[in-house]
């Protein structure tokens, strides 16, 4: 093996120790939260269950799903969504959810409103 090949062997044993500890330590750690943030964490995690309990892969837990970010919207930020004519609603939380492959991969990301 060459010094280059070495090199990048390094680099590429580097970065990976890298994305494990981004993804394990600082990615699911939310912070303190309010008893409303609380609430909405546990209905998207409950909607979370219940999107991915019928996938075999998130059965298996070869992909998992984790909150990330929890985001309080401002009175200018809130998003309205008319369901019906007489019925409206208002988005006041937001999360970001972030898939994971093998417990460490990001593999792709969704927001949750609430």
């Amino acid at each position: 093996m060459t010094m280059n090949e070495k090199r990048l062997v390094v680099i590429t044993a580097l970065l990976l120790v890298l994305l494990i500890v981004k993804s394990v330590v600082f990615d699911p750690n939310l912070g303190k939260l309010s008893v409303e943030q609380n609430e909405f964490v546990e209905a998207v995690r409950t909607t979370m269950d219940e999107m991915y309990d019928d996938k075999l892969m998130y059965k298996s837990t070869l992909v998992t799903a984790r909150i990330v970010k929890i985001q309080d919207l401002n009175a200018d930020e809130v998003v309205k969504f008319e369901v019906e004519e007489s019925i409206e609603l208002n988005y006041h939380y937001k999360a970001k959810v972030r898939k994971y492959f093998l417990w460490v991969i990001p593999i792709g990301e969704i927001t949750l409103m609430k």
